[in-house]
C-alpha cells in the first residue's frame, strides 16, 4: 500500500494537470487527491497516458494580441484608427486626403509632420498646426456619433483648405524634387570624373600637337597607374571630336572676352587653297587676351566655292523670268549664318529686290559690304561685282 501510494504522487508530479484552471472543483478534487490515495489502493498502469495540458485563457491570448498591436502601432502610425469610423469610412477619408495618418486612434497630417516648417515660404500668421503634427486630433465622447463624425469631418475639411497645409505640400514636393536632384547628382559622379580625365587626355594631344592615335594608349597607361577611365570615348575619333568641342569652347569664351573688354583688334583675312585645290579664306585676328600681349587667334576657315555660289543669287541674269516673293531665301539665310548678319532684315532686301530690280535696298546693303570684302581673284571680283549696279 505504502509503494502505490509513493507511486501514484511520483506520477502527479511529473504530469500535472494544465496549466491554468478556471473551474473550483478541480481545485478541490486535487486537495482531495492525498486523502482518497490514503484510504483506497490505487493501481497505476503503464498505459495511461498523461492528462493533455489546457489551452491557454482567452484573457491571454487578447493580451497578446494587444501587446503586438502597440508594437506595430509604434512601427507604422497609420493602422489605428478612430473607432468612431467604419471600414468604408477609414478607406473612403483615407483616399481622399492622401495625407492623412493616424497614430493611438488620433488623427494627424502626414505631410506637415514630415515637413515640420515651412521656412521661406513662411507668411504673417499663417503656421504649421501642432495639433496636426503630433496627431493629436480626435473628437470628444459625448454627444451622439452623427455629431462626432461631422465634427472630424470639419475638422479634416478645414485643415487641408487651410494656407500652412498648402505650403506645407508645396515644400515636401520641392525637399522631393531636390532629393532626387542629389540622388541623381551622386549617382553621375563617378561618370563626370571618368569623362574629364577622358577629356584632359585629348586636350594634352593638341596642346603638345601629337598624333590623336596616341590617345588609346595614354588611356591604357593611365588604366594601369589606376585611373578609371570609363569605358567610352576611348578611340582617335573620339578624341578628334572632343578636340573640335574643346576648340570650339575656347573660341567662343575669347571673342566673348573680347567684345567685353571693348579692347583694340585687327582682322587678317587671305585667300589660300585647301588640299582639295578649292579656293578658301582664312580669318584670324590680333587682340589682348585678359590685358596680355596681342597675338593672333585663328578664328576660321571658309571655302569661297560655297559662299560665291550662294552670292550669285543677286544676279539678276539668272533669275527666272517671272521669280517668286521667296525667291533666293535660301541662300540668303545661308549667308547670313555664315556672316552673322539680321536675317529678317537681309530677306525683307530680298523681297524689295525682287519686287522692283533698279532699286538698291538698304536692308541689302550690310550683305553687300560683306561679299566686297572677299579677297578673291581679278576674274571672279569682276563676276562678283557685276550682279547689281550697286557694286560698282
Amino acid at each position: 500500500m505504502k509503494r502505490a501510494i509513493q507511486t501514484n504522487i511520483s506520477f502527479y508530479n511529473k504530469h500535472p494537470c494544465g496549466t491554468t484552471s478556471a473551474s473550483s472543483s478541480a481545485t478541490d478534487s486535487e486537495a482531495r487527491t492525498p486523502e482518497l490515495l490514503a484510504d483506497s489502493p490505487v493501481i497505476i498502469s503503464p498505459d495511461i497516458s498523461p492528462t493533455p495540458a489546457l489551452p491557454p485563457s482567452p484573457l491571454s491570448v487578447e493580451e497578446d494580441a494587444d501587446r503586438e498591436g502597440d508594437e506595430d502601432d509604434n512601427n507604422d502610425i497609420n493602422n489605428d484608427w478612430p473607432d468612431l469610423w467604419t471600414v468604408n469610412q477609414k478607406e473612403d477619408f483615407k483616399s481622399k486626403n492622401p495625407w492623412l495618418g493616424s497614430k493611438n486612434k488620433k488623427l494627424g497630417c502626414l505631410v506637415c509632420s514630415s515637413v515640420n516648417s515651412i521656412g521661406i515660404n513662411k507668411e504673417q500668421g499663417v503656421s504649421l498646426s501642432r495639433e496636426w503634427m503630433n496627431f493629436e486630433i480626435q473628437v470628444s465622447s459625448q454627444g451622439s456619433r452623427e455629431t462626432s463624425l461631422s465634427v472630424l469631418r470639419n475638422k479634416i475639411r478645414k485643415h487641408a483648405l487651410s494656407k500652412a497645409h498648402s505650403k506645407a505640400v508645396k515644400v515636401a514636393e520641392q525637399q522631393k524634387e531636390s532629393a532626387i536632384e542629389n540622388a541623381v547628382e551622386v549617382m553621375t559622379e563617378p561618370y563626370k570624373k571618368e569623362t574629364d580625365a577622358v577629356f584632359r587626355t585629348a586636350y594634352h594631344l593638341a596642346k603638345k600637337n601629337r598624333p590623336f592615335s596616341d590617345h588609346e594608349s595614354l588611356i591604357e597607361l593611365q588604366e594601369l597607374n589606376g585611373v578609371k577611365m570609363g569605358s567610352i570615348l576611348h578611340s582617335r575619333y573620339s578624341a578628334t571630336q572632343i578636340i573640335q568641342h574643346v576648340a570650339s569652347e575656347m573660341q567662343s569664351k575669347i571673342v566673348s572676352n573680347i567684345i567685353a573688354s571693348s579692347t583694340k583688334l585687327a582682322v587678317l583675312i587671305d585667300e589660300a587653297s585647301s588640299l582639295s585645290h578649292k579656293p578658301v579664306m582664312t580669318v584670324s585676328v590680333k587682340a589682348s587676351i585678359e590685358g596680355a600681349s596681342p597675338e593672333f587667334i585663328f578664328l576660321d576657315l571658309v571655302e569661297l566655292g560655297a559662299v560665291i555660289k550662294d552670292f550669285s543669287i543677286l544676279d539678276q541674269s539668272k533669275w527666272p523670268s517671272n521669280p517668286s516673293i521667296r525667291h533666293g531665301e535660301d541662300q540668303v539665310k545661308r549667308l547670313c549664318k555664315r556672316f552673322h548678319l539680321c536675317t529678317d532684315q537681309a530677306l525683307n532686301g530680298m523681297r524689295d529686290l525682287l519686287e522692283e530690280p533698279n532699286s538698291e535696298p538698304k536692308d541689302l546693303k550690310p550683305l553687300m559690304n560683306c561679299m566686297k570684302t572677299f579677297p578673291v581673284s581679278t576674274a571672279e571680283w569682276f563676276h562678283m561685282t557685276s550682279v547689281h549696279p550697286l557694286h560698282l
